[in-house]
C-alpha cells in the first residue's frame, strides 16, 4: 500500500493529473501529524510523573491524617 492506497490506485494517480495535488496534500498532512505524535509522546511521561507525584502526596496526607 502506498499512502493508504493500493498499488493499482497509486499507479492510476501517477499516470493521471492527480499526482501533484496528492503529493502536496500528503506532504502537508504528514508533517503536522508527525509533530503531533512527537508532542504526545513527549507529554505522556510528564503526565505519568505528575500522577505519581500527586499519588505520593495523597498517600502521605492519608497516613498523616490517620
Amino acid at each position: 500500500m502506498v499512502g493508504g492506497y493500493s498499488c493499482r490506485s497509486a499507479l492510476q494517480r501517477i499516470s493521471g493529473r492527480a499526482l501533484l495535488p496528492w503529493l502536496l496534500v500528503s506532504t502537508f498532512i504528514s508533517q503536522p501529524l508527525q509533530i503531533t505524535v512527537e508532542e504526545m509522546l513527549a507529554t505522556a511521561p510528564l503526565a505519568v510523573l505528575g500522577y505519581l507525584i500527586q499519588r505520593r502526596k495523597a498517600n502521605a496526607q492519608a497516613l498523616a491524617a490517620s
